[in-house]
């Protein structure tokens, strides 16, 4: 708690067709809520960044490989076989 006294805290009603109701307090829980979402994205969206640069590189070495391997025996094209 903090050494204001008590949270005060209350419902706000959502608009009508709009957003729902949500939790609301002069302590600014809404903002660390935010904040901790907004981590929890960025965690999310680099770890999927690491991953694809990840899986785009070991796709890049197959590729090379196949082109040294089918460069050095001459096969230009495998319809040509």
């Amino acid at each position: 708690m903090s050494d204001r006294g008590p949270v005060k805290q209350a419902w706000t009603r959502g608009e009508e067709g709009g957003a729902p109701g949500r939790w609301v307090g002069d302590d600014g829980a809404e903002a660390r809520s935010w904040g901790r979402r907004y981590r929890r994205l960025m965690e999310y969206f680099l770890q999927q960044l690491i991953n694809g640069l990840t899986l785009g590189a070991i796709y890049g070495l197959i590729a090379i490989g196949y082109t040294m391997v089918y460069g050095i025996i001459g096969m230009i094209n495998f319809a040509h076989g």
